[in-house]
């Protein structure tokens, strides 16, 4: 009889038990929609990578650091696991919220929050976005990855904006045990974004899983012609941040410089044949700017933040 409630307790345990949730070294590799893909390819990414485990309000947390396919470092955040619920760290309320609740049932809302969205390090430190994070849960299956059975959630917004639903007009998308959601990981909006704009989840990778969207069939790190056309040259941007007046020094002669704002939209486009542009970004609204450079040999592609102080 002893023997019987012994077992029958290891499997009631094993049922509670949850997947570790962005374990050091995981990575999620997000696709950017045609319209920011500046390099004339829709291959760009967006890359989230969890690298290290910290400490706030007590709480033991993951730090996730975001970059761009140019190695441009775009913020950091925070996140913290307690049995099935993923938490983020809101700067804007100094507070945790729920983010995703992978033992939620059928008809469950998931009230992430009524306010609003900063990110905690990085360009968009100081920036608001969404003001409303709902979504219901439409239904509950599995999904097999590598031979394993995963939970997955189909989610419908609830939310004036699209959060996590930017690439689905009708508003639903997944969210996957371990993994998270299948289009962007804090989600978007027809406004402002957090961080960046991406579209969809390529892939994700940790020790355990192994995850390929089956719209994406190449590499997750795939930058078809980009990173062939990106050499070696010395330029400087300054300064970085930048409130009013920005240099661009070049070694080489630049022909053209393209400034793109965050939704990819160019709203400069210069001729030159110079090594050295001033811009004067003084009545500019707040905000990311991507300016891209192009000499006889070369093209790069330069994050600036505009912002007054």
């Amino acid at each position: 009889m002893k023997n019987l409630f012994l077992i029958g307790l290891i499997a009631f345990c094993s049922q509670l038990a949850a997947i570790e949730f962005a374990p050091i070294g995981a990575e999620w590799y997000y696709n950017l929609p045609d319209y920011m893909s500046l390099n004339g390819n829709d291959f760009e990414y967006v890359k989230i990578t969890s690298v290290k485990d910290t400490i706030i309000d007590t709480k033991h947390c993951r730090k996730l650091e975001l970059i761009n396919s140019y190695d441009n470092k775009i913020s950091a955040e925070y996140i913290y696991q307690t049995g099935d619920s993923i938490y983020y760290y809101n700067y804007y309320s100094q507070t945790f919220h729920l983010l995703y609740c992978f033992s939620a049932k059928i008809n469950d809302t998931i009230n992430v929050h009524i306010n609003k969205f900063k990110a905690t390090d990085g360009f968009f430190s100081y920036s608001d976005s969404i003001n409303n994070f709902q979504y219901k849960i439409v239904s509950i299956d599995t999904v097999t990855i590598d031979g394993k059975e995963y939970k997955r959630q189909k989610v419908k917004s609830l939310s004036a904006y699209s959060w996590f639903f930017y690439n689905n007009l009708i508003g639903e998308s997944y969210i996957i045990e371990g993994i998270g959601s299948v289009e962007y990981f804090f989600g978007v909006s027809s406004d402002i974004t957090p961080e960046t704009v991406a579209e969809m989840l390529r892939c994700y990778t940790d020790n355990d899983i192994k995850f390929k969207n089956e719209e994406w069939n190449i590499d997750c790190d795939y930058t078809t012609g980009l990173n062939e056309n990106i050499q070696d040259f010395s330029i400087k941007v300054y300064p970085n941040p930048v409130t009013d007046i920005i240099n661009i020094e070049s070694e080489e002669i630049i022909n053209n410089l393209v400034v793109c704002d965050n939704y990819g939209k160019a709203i400069i486009e210069l001729s030159a044949n110079c090594k050295n542009i001033v811009l004067n970004m003084s009545d500019w609204i707040d905000g990311i700017y991507y300016l891209q450079i192009r000499t006889d040999k070369s093209e790069l592609i330069k994050t600036v933040l505009k912002y007054e102080n």
